[in-house]
């Protein structure tokens, strides 16, 4: 009898997602072309002095205006995508769209962005801004002079500036743009942007007006300080790398009181300083960083690990018992939050690394106590009372896909 309950109920939660799904490409198929955004430039004439991508173009962002009632609501979101913790990486950065606009195109609004009020109800008809990363260290970065390097023969310039675009982009947002008068406001950010929305998220409340309602949104932000298979913790050592070259100044005073600025850049060690309610999404079998930090190629050059961190049904019991240690670590980061309400969280035991810019994970199958994405936030955002989901342990959850 259990089986079968179980068997209607996954059925149920497929045919939910089924007409979620038909009805969001039959969005993207409409007349707004898959609501492509077009790209908006900060000029250099008026933004923030020195606010300059790494290859000196100037910053960006897309902006879709709110609607109706929600016309003085902001969801103002800060794009991931990694970092760049050597002058090289850098070098090769500056020549693509995370490190110059000169590559950056429109970008398609879905998910958490999304104007659909199916895919995205309670969101849909807000002002929504998805800013450009163009910088490499999570728009933190804040050297006066470029680097002068050479690269192919010819000489070019780098601008490690990320802490001047974030002041010019909310400049323009707050000036030119309205934001000002917003009613209420969101910062959110995913991977190496939820990084950005954490460390920027008190500074973001204090721009706005005293009466402003302002929460933040971190999806797959939390990365962890954590040893990888060889023991030695590779992330603490990129991020040293990358706070000392981008010479990011703008950490959290009581951490960096006690502890280096490449181990305060990790969410962990800022929680206390956090003054404006926040919403983490998290998967506890992060996809990047069981790749990246737990079991990455350069420790692992047999690739024993590939097929597991690929797919967690490939894992072998002593894999899967590393793994666990990583959720567990995770966990206990968030154990001094349970129970208060200014802090949110859904944290799924699902293979992967972000969610709320795909509809798919923000409002579709995956489920956690039998809520989406979007409804575990948008019941902490409105409701206001204490949501926090933390998934059962891998393999239990089969909403996962």
């Amino acid at each position: 009898m259990k089986m079968i309950t179980t068997t209607l109920q996954q059925l149920l939660l497929w045919l939910n997602f089924t007409s979620l799904l038909i009805a969001t490409l039959s969005s993207a198929n409409s007349s707004d072309g898959q609501n492509l955004v077009g790209l908006s430039l900060v000029p250099a004439s008026r933004a923030h002095p020195g606010a300059v991508c790494l290859d000196g173009s100037s910053p960006g962002y897309h902006l879709q205006k709110g609607q109706g009632a929600g016309q003085h609501s902001w969801l103002v979101h800060l794009e991931g995508g990694g970092w760049c913790s050597t002058v090289q990486e850098c070098i090769y950065r500056a020549r693509t769209a995370r490190g110059s606009s000169s590559f950056m195109s429109p970008v398609a609004f879905a998910g958490h962005l999304s104007n659909s009020p199916l895919e995205n109800p309670g969101f849909h008809n807000w002002n929504r801004v998805f800013i450009r990363y163009c910088d490499g260290a999570s728009f933190s970065g804040n050297v006066n002079e470029p680097l002068i390097v050479s690269a192919r023969g010819h000489s070019m310039r780098l601008f490690f500036r990320g802490q001047r675009v974030w002041e010019a982009v909310m400049e323009e947002l707050l000036t030119r743009q309205g934001m000002l008068n917003a009613t209420q406001a969101i910062l959110s950010g995913d991977s190496a942007g939820g990084l950005a929305a954490f460390h920027h998220c008190n500074d973001f409340k204090k721009k706005l007006r005293g009466d402003t309602i302002v929460k933040c949104l971190l999806d797959g932000a939390m990365f962890l300080d954590m040893p990888s298979i060889s023991g030695v913790s590779l992330i603490k050592d990129l991020y040293r790398k990358v706070t000392t070259l981008h010479n990011v100044t703008s950490l959290s005073h009581t951490c960096t009181s006690k502890q280096d600025r490449g181990e305060c850049f990790f969410p962990q060690y800022n929680l206390d300083s956090i003054t404006v309610p926040m919403f983490f999404l998290q998967s506890s079998y992060d996809s990047w960083q069981l790749r990246n930090v737990i079991a990455p190629a350069i420790v692992d050059p047999s690739h024993a690990w590939s097929l597991c961190t690929t797919d967690l049904s490939n894992c072998s019991k002593p894999q899967m018992g590393v793994l666990q240690e990583f959720r567990q670590a995770l966990l206990r980061n968030f154990r001094p939050l349970l129970g208060h309400p200014m802090w949110g969280m859904h944290i799924v035991s699902c293979l992967h690394h972000t969610e709320e810019l795909y509809s798919y994970l923000w409002n579709g199958f995956t489920r956690v106590n039998n809520m989406t994405a979007l409804q575990a936030f948008s019941k902490w955002y409105f409701g206001g009372g204490v949501v926090q989901n933390i998934d059962c342990a891998y393999p239990c959850n089969y909403t996962c896909r």
